[in-house]
C-alpha cells in the first residue's frame, strides 16, 4: 500500500468488507490508503503503548448491522480510536467500526478529512440510520461530550445518557453490543477542564492534567464487550418505554466497567509479582484477494410514444445532446434559444427567440408540444446577477405558464443538486425533501434556488401537469461541459487544505439517458440524479492531469481568479470544503435508471479531451 504501511496491515484492509471504487473510497469517503496509515499508528498504541485486553470480541457479530454502545473515559478520544482497533485487530475477518463524530470536528482543518476518511462522521441521525441500512458495524457514545469531560475522579461513572440510539436500533432492527472501557481517566488524568482555551481552538474544552497538556500516559486499557441486547418495537415508543430500555443499557455497561476494573486489578497485581500480563493474541492474517473492479456498462433502450418535445435552451451543450437522443428515439424536437445553432439536425425545428418574448410564447402556441424540457438555466460562471435572475427565475415562470396555457402534458425542469448547499453540519447524503441551504451559504445560486422552488410549486398549483423536477449533481466528460468541468480545466486547480470534500459527478451521456427515461416514464416529483459514488476532489484533479494545490482558506480566497487560478465568488469556497452529495435511491426506483460511466472513465474522457494547457 505505502512503505510506512506493513503488508499485514494491508492485508486487513483489503479484507474488509467495504465497497472501495478504483479510486480506493467508498461511497461515503472512507479511503482504503488513509485506513492502512491509521491502523499503521494505531497498532503500536493498541498492542504496545496501552497493551489494550480484550473479552467478548465473540459478541460482536462477524458482519451485517450491529452497534457498538459504551462508555466515554478519557479527555481525549482514547476510547474511540481503541474500540476501532480491537475490531480491526482482534476480529476475524476484521470489521470497521464507525463512529458519530462531534459536530465541531467537521469544521476543523485536517482533523475533519481524517474524520470521514477513516470512517467517523457528523454526528447526525440521518448518517447513523443510513450506515446502519447498508449493514455497516456503528460505534456510538451515548455521554457525548459530557463523557469525555468527565474529570479523574469521576473516570469509572456515567454520566446522562441519550436517548437516540436506542430509538434507532429499533427502528432499524440492530442489536446492541455494549460494552465498557476502563483505563482512559488514567491515560488523561483530567483534573480540570477549561472551557476558555477550548474556545479558541474551536473544540468544547482542553482537559487540564497534573502536567498541564492532555497527552496520554502509557497506562494498561481494557475492553469488555458484552452480548448483544435487542428491543422489540418501531423506536416511535412513548418517552418512558425508551428511557427504561436506556436504563438497561446503561447498567449493563456500568456491569461491564466493573468486570474490567475487577481484570485489570489482576493484571496489575501480577505485574507488581513480577509476572509479565498475557499479550493480547494477534489476529491471524489471511491474504486478502485484491479487489477487482468490473465497468458494467448497461445500455437503455427508450421505447416510447412517438411525442412533440420543446427544448428551452437547446443551444447548451447538454441540450445538443438531449435533442440528438431524442430524434434518435423518434420524437419531434421543437428548440428555443437566444443563441442560434448553426449545424442543428435537420429534425430540430429551432427557434432563435428570447424565451421571455412574445414570440416564445407564439412557439408553445402554434407547435402545441406534448412536453417540455426546460434547460435554459445559467449559474453565476456565465451570466452576472440581474441577468440570471431573469434568464433562471424569469425564464423558469414562463415557462410554466406557456405550458399550461397551451394544454402541455408534462414539463421535466432541470436543476442542479449544488441546491442543498454546503456546510459542516449538512448531512453527507442529501434526500429530496431536504432544505435549501445554497441561499445562506451561497448567495450566487440564489436565483437557481428560486428557479428550483417555483417549479416545485407546479406540483400543487398546476395538478393537470405532470410536473419533474430533476436535481442533477455535476456532470463530467468530452464536451468539458459545467462547473466541476470548468474548475479543474486549468493546469493547476485548488482546494482548502486540510480538507477534500467528496465531490459527485455523472458521465454526460448518462445524463441525457436520466432526462430522457423522466420523459419516457412520464415520472412526477421532485428527483435527485446521480451515477457512480462521489470522489474526493484531490483524487479527481490529479486523476484529470492536474496538479492539485492545497491552499489555506484565508489565502485561497484572496488568490482566486489570480495567479492562473479559477475565478469563483468567495461563497463558491464553502463547496470546495465541504460535500454536496445527494441519494438518487427514488429516481432509480421509479425510473429503473442505471449509470452505463463509472467515475475512473468520466474523469478518463475529459483528460483526454481537454489536456493540460501548456504554461
Amino acid at each position: 500500500m505505502t512503505l510506512l504501511v506493513s503488508d499485514s496491515i494491508a492485508q486487513r484492509v483489503q479484507r474488509l468488507e467495504i465497497p472501495f471504487n478504483s479510486f480506493g473510497v467508498d461511497p461515503y469517503g472512507i479511503s482504503r490508503k488513509h485506513l492502512g496509515l491509521f491502523f499503521s499508528l494505531l497498532d503500536f498504541f493498541y498492542h504496545h503503548y496501552f497493551s489494550v485486553g480484550v473479552t467478548g470480541i465473540e459478541n460482536v457479530p462477524a458482519r451485517g448491522r450491529a452497534m457498538l454502545v459504551g462508555n466515554h473515559s478519557g479527555g481525549v478520544a482514547i476510547d474511540g480510536a481503541m474500540v476501532v482497533a480491537s475490531m480491526f485487530f482482534a476480529m476475524d475477518p476484521p470489521r470497521l467500526a464507525e463512529g458519530m463524530a462531534e459536530k465541531f470536528i467537521n469544521r476543523l482543518p485536517f482533523t475533519s478529512l481524517w474524520s470521514s476518511r477513516t470512517g467517523h462522521f457528523t454526528g447526525l441521525p440521518e448518517h447513523a440510520s443510513r450506515l446502519l441500512e447498508d449493514e455497516r458495524l456503528l460505534m456510538v457514545f451515548p455521554e457525548g461530550a459530557r463523557g469525555t469531560a468527565k474529570l479523574y475522579s469521576e473516570r469509572n461513572s456515567l454520566v446522562h445518557f441519550g436517548s437516540g440510539f436506542v430509538r434507532l436500533a429499533m427502528k432499524t432492527g440492530t442489536p446492541i453490543i455494549p460494552f465498557g472501557f476502563v483505563g482512559g481517566g488514567e491515560a488523561v488524568p483530567t483534573v480540570a477542564n477549561s472551557y476558555t482555551i477550548g474556545r479558541l481552538f474551536g473544540v468544547p474544552y482542553i482537559p487540564i492534567t497534573p502536567y498541564l497538556v492532555p497527552a496520554p500516559l502509557p497506562v494498561q486499557l481494557e475492553i469488555t464487550y458484552g452480548e448483544p441486547m435487542t428491543f422489540p418495537g418501531t423506536g416511535a415508543e412513548e418517552d418512558e418505554v425508551i428511557a427504561g430500555h436506556v436504563e438497561q443499557v446503561k447498567a449493563r455497561i456500568a456491569e461491564l466497567i466493573e468486570a474490567g476494573r475487577r481484570r485489570r486489578r489482576s493484571k496489575l497485581a501480577l505485574d507488581q509479582r513480577g509476572a509479565a500480563p498475557p499479550a493480547p493474541a494477534s489476529s491471524p492474517r489471511r491474504p486478502a484477494a485484491r479487489a477487482r473492479v468490473v465497468a458494467h456498462v448497461v445500455a437503455h433502450v427508450v421505447e416510447g410514444a412517438r411525442m412533440r418535445v420543446l427544448i428551452p435552451g437547446i443551444t447548451g451543450q447538454l441540450g445538443r445532446m438531449v435533442a440528438a437522443r431524442l430524434l434518435e428515439q423518434g420524437h419531434e424536437v421543437i428548440g428555443i434559444d437566444r443563441r442560434p445553432w448553426a449545424d442543428a439536425p435537420a429534425g430540430v425545428e429551432m427557434h432563435n427567440v428570447d424565451l421571455q418574448k412574445r414570440a416564445a410564447e407564439d412557439v408553445f402556441r402554434k407547435s402545441r408540444p406534448q412536453a417540455v424540457i426546460h434547460m435554459a438555466t445559467v449559474t453565476h460562471l456565465v451570466e452576472q446577477t440581474e441577468e440570471r435572475y431573469r434568464i433562471n427565475l424569469g425564464g423558469t415562470r414562463v415557462v410554466f405558464d406557456n405550458s399550461r396555457a397551451c394544454g402541455v402534458e408534462h414539463v421535466i425542469f432541470v436543476g442542479r443538486h449544488t441546491y442543498y448547499g454546503a456546510g459542516p453540519e449538512s448531512p453527507l447524503y442529501h434526500k429530496e425533501e431536504d432544505p435549501p441551504m445554497a441561499v445562506s451559504t451561497f448567495p450566487e445560486l440564489a436565483d437557481l434556488v428560486a428557479a428550483d422552488l417555483y417549479a416545485c410549486t407546479a406540483l400543487w398549483r398546476a395538478p393537470e401537469l405532470c410536473t419533474t423536477v430533476l436535481r442533477m449533481c455535476y456532470t463530467l466528460g468530452p464536451t468539458g461541459h459545467g462547473t466541476l468541468a470548468s474548475f479543474i480545466r486549468g493546469p493547476h486547480v485548488p482546494y482548502v487544505l486540510g480538507f477534500d470534500p467528496l465531490f459527485q459527478f455523472m458521465h454526460e451521456q448518462d445524463v441525457v439517458t436520466a432526462i430522457c427515461l423522466s420523459l419516457e416514464k412520464r415520472i412526477r416529483g421532485v428527483y435527485n440524479v446521480s451515477g457512480p459514488q462521489p470522489v474526493p476532489l484531490s483524487l479527481i484533479i490529479r486523476a484529470a492531469g492536474r496538479v492539485a494545490v492545497p491552499l489555506p482558506e484565508f489565502v485561497l480566497r484572496n488568490a482566486l481568479g489570480r495567479f492562473g487560478l479559477p475565478k469563483l465568488p468567495r461563497a463558491a469556497l464553502t463547496h470546495i470544503k465541504y460535500p454536496v452529495v445527494v441519494d438518487s435511491a427514488a429516481f432509480r426506483a421509479a425510473t429503473g435508471f442505471k449509470h452505463a460511466v463509472d467515475e475512473a472513465q468520466a474523469v478518463r474522457e475529459y483528460r483526454d479531451a481537454h489536456p493540460v494547457p501548456a504554461g
